[in-house]
């Protein structure tokens, strides 16, 4: 196989593993990459739009993780 397959895989695999854990990083790590775009003075482009994402993604999964610890 190629390695970038493998590499895929692996990362995926880790992912699916630790998907419920990846919640409030996320966001975290969304947070304060929005924050140091601001103080850096790239609002003008479009990177913004990858913390929005980030955060997006941390508050789902967040989410998914509060739910699936709780009987519905």
């Amino acid at each position: 196989m190629n390695i970038a397959v493998k590499l895929y895989h692996v990362i995926v695999g880790g992912i699916k593993k630790n998907r419920f854990c990846l919640g409030l990083p996320l966001v975290y790590t969304g947070v304060l990459f929005f924050a140091s775009l601001f103080v850096f003075g790239l609002t003008n482009h479009n990177l913004p739009l990858l913390p929005t994402i980030m955060i997006i993604a941390g508050i789902w999964g967040f989410i998914k993780y509060e739910k699936s610890k709780s009987d519905y």
